[in-house]
């Protein structure tokens, strides 16, 4: 049916299994400033030869973006970023296996050069621990040597030593510390490489395999595709050599697993007590365990509860952490048995050619969580107990309020498949990629899942422009916020009574579920499939009719309203889809200039009374041609959203994801016709914009409200100004201290936004409309880590100058400043390739 089924398939389930850790790449990333920095500890370097490392840094990541750019850009391209496994000629993909090789070493001499140029800066006592830094860098690069298609021979990414709190500890706590931590990590190099020898042999055995499968695969197209038994034979030799692989590199990643856990087991063991817990739990980042006990007895203390019963909570707290640890590691450990099992997972072809595929049960890791959580609300209980009633309740709010961010997801799963293969003219080929997440609680997705349990209200700044347009009395404007408040109590008694009767379903589901005693896969798919979708909003346009109706006659000049009337009918289009079409999101070009309402642009910029005018002039005749592209997307995307739903539903006897592949193949044009649209719609936008800009004294500014709305991703949250704002504010600054923050300000005003409007451009370049989805979803990805590396760079730009910035400030009034600590870092748009 499909050129290349075997490895796309393979590929999809690897896909899955990655987004549970970290997904698949083929080269290690250059080092950043922060990566560098925190390994800098272990030499310890002065203020002086901290700025030469950074200008060190700057030669090695200008150098690195060469390659990147270049040679390791070309070989993505050609290989469409899966490397040897795209090829389906023995020799060429030994071809492209030496080509990543040549990266490889490559990647290995430039940071071989920096920590070269680093000693020359070092004196007596430091060259040791550059040593321990380099060797560190070499087990990044070790580990990109997995097979992507063998996901359960994976090398874990256990570093003690990235977790250890080294500036809290005394000097003979550390250097004991160091000796066994410097052990452990000669040992793991060791093991590493033998690893990734072992791996690369595998590879050179996989090609063959792959390559014949992709061979066999050039004929089939939509005209004469494979029977199931075809598809199934080549399923059986593909699964057949993954095993033959997986048991080749078994023994060596039960080594590497064994000698991460009893690194961190005897890290631990070697720390002080009170630093035990916060280490073991960074050092088992990404396990997901709910902790809300720390939080706890800081919100009591907060309250002012009394010493003596504080002890006592800090004393149930220390006896949590010390059963915690354990079961922390072994969360880690359980981790890695899930991750077989679900690799393990075997894509089957249906009686009517579809392809069905297991559900991850995470029965490991759900055995460990329930006795974790069994603990966790005890020791909960335990503290409760202690404070008075009428406290209680309010120290558990506070507490969950304060738990952190990546401890409060409970739930989290992820489908992802790509599927290559013809269009329906047999003359080209096509994508279709099936994208699902459901996440109950916490994390970017739980943010996601949250706006299909709303109903979109009236915004406020609607009304603040309405009230302007129409120039109300106060006496009318009050009468205008009554009918807002109508039209509001309105809106969310709809919306509570409709998202309580989702999750009555959906805890009708879960309790028939636990009352059979084990996971259910079938159950959980249901559920699942119920969550992806939002809550309806039959209803609403009546009452957003209604409240248009009434403000129209508090005015004389009622088309003036029409904008605004416009302006809902276009926020409501760009969303209310499901997730799994939302899901789709991440395959094209991250544009999301098609869904900005210029009106709200112009709203929010800003702009003096006689600029806001002319930019509405200027945008007059857009209002109806954007309104109608936009409900013609809505359209399309509730048709997608359908299909998607027929192409992968549940089977209630198996609780197998089943893929109905003619509705796939029907969701690739529907896709294709709907990226088009976008894309017809983002140069409308983008041409009004550029008018509007044009009839306004101050463009830049508009321009810059524009860029935030439309490329979120990489124009938004600049969290370096508050640092500059933080530093400003420090107390008792000098006049050249003001003007030295000043200058450093400014100058990171203007290079952020020049690499900001650089990487924008990237985006919005001029592009083809779609009809090959496999080239799209590939140039697509190209696009991503171009924006990606120019994102990089600009961070990296920006923590170079923030160290200028401390050094601007004395320590009290750094201090003051909360350290000015490097703001987070976030997530890449590309797939790691």
């Amino acid at each position: 049916m499909i050129d290349r089924l075997i490895a796309t398939l393979a590929i999809a389930l690897a896909a899955s299994w990655a987004n549970a850790q970290s997904m698949f790449n083929q080269f290690v990333d250059p080092m950043s400033w922060p990566q560098l920095k925190d390994r800098l500890v272990l030499i310890a370097p002065s203020d002086a030869q901290l700025e030469g490392i950074a200008t060190e840094h700057d030669v090695y990541l200008a150098e690195f973006e060469t390659l990147r750019a270049g040679k390791m850009a070309k070989f993505l391209k050609d290989t469409k970023g899966f490397g040897p496994m795209a090829a389906d000629d023995p020799d060429a993909g030994r071809r492209d296996a030496a080509r990543a090789a040549s990266i490889r070493r490559d990647i290995g001499r430039m940071d071989d050069v920096l920590y070269d140029r680093i000693d020359l800066l070092l004196g007596e006592g430091q060259h040791a621990g550059l040593e321990r830094m380099r060797q560190r860098r070499e087990r990044d690069r070790l580990r990109t040597r997995a097979n992507m298609l063998v996901p359960n021979a994976r090398a874990p990414g256990v570093e003690p030593s990235d977790a250890v709190p080294w500036a809290e500890l005394g000097e003979a706590e550390r250097d004991n510390l160091e000796q066994l931590v410097a052990r452990w990590e000669d040992q793991y190099t060791r093991h590493l490489e033998a690893w990734a020898d072992a791996s690369d042999r595998s590879q050179l055995d996989f090609i063959e395999v792959v390559a014949m499968l992709n061979a066999r695969q050039k004929d089939f197209s939509v005209e004469n595709p494979p029977s199931p038994e075809e598809v199934q034979e080549l399923m059986g030799i593909f699964k057949s050599a993954q095993n033959r692989i997986h048991e080749a590199l078994k023994p060596h990643v039960a080594r590497l697993h064994k000698h991460a856990v009893s690194g961190i087991r005897d890290t631990a063991d070697r720390l002080p007590v009170a630093h035990r817990f916060a280490f073991v739990r960074e050092a088992t980042s990404g396990s997901h365990l709910h902790n809300t006990i720390s939080a706890f007895v800081a919100a009591a203390s907060r309250k002012g509860i009394d010493d003596a019963t504080l002890a006592q909570l800090k004393q149930i707290k220390q006896a949590w952490q010390a059963k915690a640890i354990p079961l922390m590691v072994e969360m880690l450990e359980a981790s890695w048995k899930d991750e077989a099992a679900m690799a393990d997972a075997m894509a089957e072809v249906t009686e009517d050619g579809g392809i069905s595929i297991d559900l991850a049960a995470n029965e490991f890791g759900t055995a460990v969580r329930d006795r974790w959580n069994a603990r966790h609300e005890q020791a909960m209980r335990d503290m409760e107990a202690l404070l008075p009633e009428d406290m209680a309740a309010d120290v558990v709010a506070d507490a969950y309020e304060g738990s952190d961010s990546d401890e409060t997801s409970t739930s989290h799963s992820t489908t992802a498949m790509v599927v290559t293969g013809a269009s329906d003219d047999g003359d080209s080929e096509g994508t279709v990629v099936v994208s699902s997440t459901v996440s109950s609680t916490g994390g970017g997705w739980a943010d996601e899942y949250d706006k299909l349990l709303t109903i979109p209200g009236i915004r406020p700044a609607v009304l603040t422009g309405i009230t302007r347009d129409l120039s109300l009395t106060d006496e009318d404007e009050a009468r205008l916020r009554a009918m807002h408040a109508e039209h509001e109590g309105a809106r969310l008694a709809m919306q509570t009574a409709r998202a309580d009767e989702r999750q009555r379903q959906q805890t009708l589901a879960r309790e028939r579920m636990e009352e059979a005693g084990e996971q259910d896969q079938a159950a959980m798919m249901e559920i699942a499939m119920v969550m992806m979708q939002p809550i309806s909003r039959d209803g609403l346009d009546a009452l957003d009719e209604a409240f248009f109706e009434g403000v129209a006659t508090l005015t004389e000049t009622p088309e003036r309203l029409e904008p605004w009337r416009l302006a809902r009918v276009r926020e409501l289009a760009t969303g209310g889809g499901g997730m799994m079409s939302a899901g789709l999101e991440a395959v094209g070009v991250p544009d999301d200039r098609w869904k900005v309402d210029l009106l709200m642009v112009v709203e929010e910029s800003d702009l003096d009374d006689q600029d806001r005018e002319n930019a509405k002039a200027a945008m007059v005749d857009w209002h109806a041609a954007a309104t109608k592209a936009l409900l013609d997307i809505r359209a399309a995307e509730d048709e997608l959203e359908a299909g998607m739903q027929a192409m992968m539903k549940a089977a209630t006897d198996t609780g197998k994801v089943e893929i109905d592949i003619e509705a796939a193949m029907k969701v690739d044009k529907l896709h294709a016709k709907n990226q088009n649209a976008r894309l017809d719609l983002s140069l409308l936008n983008q041409a009004a914009v550029d008018a509007i800009a044009n009839a306004v004294l101050d463009g830049q500014t508009l321009r810059r409200t524009w860029l935030e709305a439309a490329f979120p991703h990489v124009a938004s949250d600049d969290g370096f100004v508050r640092l500059y704002k933080r530093a400003a504010a420090a107390g008792e600054l000098t006049d050249d201290q003001r003007a030295a923050i000043a200058l450093l300000r400014a100058e990171h005003d203007e290079a952020w936004w020049a690499a900001t409007e650089d990487a924008t451009a990237i985006i919005a370049a001029e592009r083809e409309p779609i009809t090959n989805q496999q080239e799209a979803f590939f140039a697509g990805q190209q696009i991503r880590q171009e924006v990606d590396r120019q994102t990089f760079s600009r961070r990296e730009a920006a923590l170079k100058r923030i160290e200028q910035l401390r050094a601007i400030l004395n320590q009290q009034q750094l201090a003051a400043a909360e350290g000015l600590a490097d703001p987070p870092e976030h997530q890449g748009l590309a797939m790691p390739f």
